[in-house]
């Protein structure tokens, strides 16, 4: 017998998700509008995305792993890096978050580990997905 769950996005208490410009990839989804700068820290779901956002404009992609997708084929992920780069988005690997904090003009900001702060007008966490249920 199975028994089908489904999943939902992982959570970090360092991210503080609140639906409106710190979301995670269920809510971006239901996004009303497409913010002008979207920070995406992400694993490979956030990947997707951010090929996606940075053909209208997404800036920042942090990801831990020293390369995109560094489990696919070589060449792909040089082309799809390639690809980003020509839409100008901005590739931080081998970058943690160390704390995300909503700004009082509305903005958010990631704090990175490596002391930098990026700043956007929304952030999509988007790092993994877990089984939806409890014990």
């Amino acid at each position: 017998m199975v028994i089908a769950t489904g999943t939902k996005p992982s959570v970090n208490s360092k991210v503080p998700i609140n639906g409106r410009n710190i979301i995670n990839s269920d809510q971006i989804l239901s996004m009303s509008q497409i913010p002008k700068t979207l920070i995406v820290v992400a694993g490979v779901i956030g990947v997707e995305y951010a090929c996606m956002f940075a053909t209208w404009g997404t800036r920042d992609y942090c990801g831990k792993a020293p390369a995109l997708l560094e489990f696919a084929d070589v060449e792909m992920v040089e082309a799809l890096t390639y690809n980003m780069r020509d839409q100008r988005a901005t590739l931080r690997l081998t970058e943690e978050v160390e704390s995300v904090e909503e700004l009082p003009d509305g903005q958010v900001a990631a704090n990175l580990m490596s002391k930098k702060r990026i700043i956007g007008d929304a952030l999509l966490y988007a790092v993994g997905r877990q089984a939806m249920w409890t014990r």
